[in-house]
C-alpha cells in the first residue's frame, strides 16, 4: 500500500494578520458569522510584494537580463512580481497610492521614475498613454523605466532615507517589549485577547483622525480606570486606515489570568465600551468567539515558565507594526498609530 503524505505548507504569520488587520465580521442568513477579508487586502499586500520584487531586482540584476528556465523574458517576470496586469500599468501607480500612507522609499522612487518616464512618453507621442498601445511597445517601456530606475538608485543612493523610514517605529516597537516583558516578570501567567475594534460601513468614511484619536483615548480610559477590567495588566494597539474597512485598531489586552476566567467574555465586553464612545457608530470581533474560523490566535495564554514566551509576544507585536515597514500610516498634526502601556492597579 502506497503512503502519501502531506506538503508541510509554511505559513507567513504576518500574511495572516494582515488579513485579519484587513476583515471585517459577517453574519451570515442563519445568524452565524465569520471573518472575510477586503480588498484592502490586496492594497496592502501589492504594495509590499512590489517593494519586494524592486529590492530583490536590486540584488540580482539578472532578474531583467535573461530568461529563468525560458519560460518568461526577465520584463514578464518582473511584470507579474510587480502585480502589473500589463507592464504599461506602472504608469498608473502614481495615481494609485492609499490615503495616509507614505511608501518605502524604494517603492516611491520607482513609481515617481514611472510617472516621470509616462509623462515623457506622452509628450512624445501626442499624449497618448502607455498603457492604450501594444504588449511590444508596453514592454520596451518598462525596460526603459527600470533601467532609468536602477541607475536613479545607484546615482542617489536611498539609504539614509530608507533607514529613517525603518526607524520611525523602532521607538513604539521597543517600548512594547519592554511593556510586556515587564509584564512577564510581574504575572506568573497572562491572557492575552486581540480586539479587532473599526466602524459601521455608513459612517466610516467620515471619521476622522481627530475622532479617531479621542475614541482611543476614551476606551484606554476605561482599561485604566472601570472596575469590570481591574485585571487589565497592560495593552498594545495599533491604528491602521483602507479604503473599504476604513480606520481600525488591532488591540491586544493582557490581563493577570490568575484573577480572570478564561471563558470570560472580555473581548465582547471590550468591544461593547467601544461601541458606548463610538455612540454606536463602532463594531468590533473578537478572535476568541472565531478561533474556528480564523488561525491567528486571538485568544494566547502566557507564563512565566515559558522561556520561548518573550519571543512569542515579539512575534505578535512585530507582526502589529510591519505594515509601517513598507507603507507607513501617517497622520495629520503627527498623531501616533501605535502605543503601548502597563495599566498600573
Amino acid at each position: 500500500m502506497k503512503k502519501y503524505y502531506q506538503k508541510r505548507v509554511y505559513i507567513d504569520e504576518y500574511d495572516v494578520h494582515l488579513q485579519l488587520a484587513t476583515s471585517l465580521l459577517h453574519t451570515q442568513e442563519f445568524g452565524s458569522e465569520t471573518v472575510l477579508a477586503t480588498k484592502d487586502y490586496d492594497t496592502l499586500g501589492n504594495i509590499r510584494a512590489r517593494l519586494q520584487a524592486l529590492q530583490y531586482l536590486l540584488q540580482d540584476a539578472s532578474m531583467t537580463t535573461f530568461s529563468p528556465r525560458g519560460l518568461l523574458n526577465p520584463v514578464d517576470t518582473l511584470r507579474y512580481a510587480l502585480r502589473l496586469s500589463t507592464p504599461g500599468q506602472a504608469a498608473l501607480l502614481a495615481e494609485q497610492r492609499p490615503l495616509y500612507r507614505v511608501l518605502h522609499p524604494t517603492l516611491d522612487r520607482f513609481i515617481q521614475t514611472a510617472k516621470r518616464c509616462h509623462d515623457s512618453y506622452q509628450r512624445n507621442h501626442e499624449g497618448c498613454p502607455i498603457y492604450h498601445q501594444d504588449a511590444a511597445e508596453q514592454t520596451r517601456w518598462l525596460e526603459h523605466v527600470l533601467d532609468n530606475f536602477r541607475k536613479n538608485i545607484e546615482t542617489v543612493s536611498p539609504l539614509c532615507q530608507v533607514q529613517q523610514f525603518l526607524m520611525k517605529n523602532e521607538p513604539h516597537r521597543q517600548k512594547a517589549r519592554r511593556v510586556v516583558n515587564a509584564l512577564l516578570r510581574q504575572y506568573k501567567s497572562l491572557m492575552m485577547v486581540g480586539i479587532d475594534l473599526s466602524y459601521v460601513q455608513t459612517v466610516k468614511d467620515d471619521i476622522t483622525p481627530m475622532q479617531i484619536r479621542q475614541h482611543r483615548r476614551q476606551l484606554l480610559a476605561l482599561l485604566h480606570n472601570h472596575s469590570h477590567f481591574r485585571h487589565c495588566a497592560g495593552y498594545a494597539w495599533k491604528l491602521e486606515h483602507g479604503p473599504i474597512k476604513g480606520f481600525c485598531y488591532q488591540l491586544v489586552c493582557f490581563f493577570n489570568a490568575a484573577q480572570v476566567d478564561l471563558y470570560a467574555r472580555i473581548g465582547v465586553d471590550i468591544g461593547t465600551c467601544w461601541q458606548t464612545v463610538t455612540e454606536k457608530a463602532g463594531r468590533s470581533f473578537c478572535q476568541r468567539d472565531l478561533q474556528d474560523d480564523y488561525s491567528y490566535p486571538g485568544l494566547m495564554m502566557f507564563y512565566q515558565t515559558d522561556t520561548a514566551a518573550p519571543e512569542k509576544l515579539y512575534r505578535i507585536l512585530d507582526n502589529m507594526i510591519q505594515t509601517d515597514t513598507y507603507a507607513r500610516l501617517t497622520l495629520p498634526h503627527h498623531f501616533r498609530t501605535s502605543g503601548s502601556a502597563r495599566v498600573l492597579q
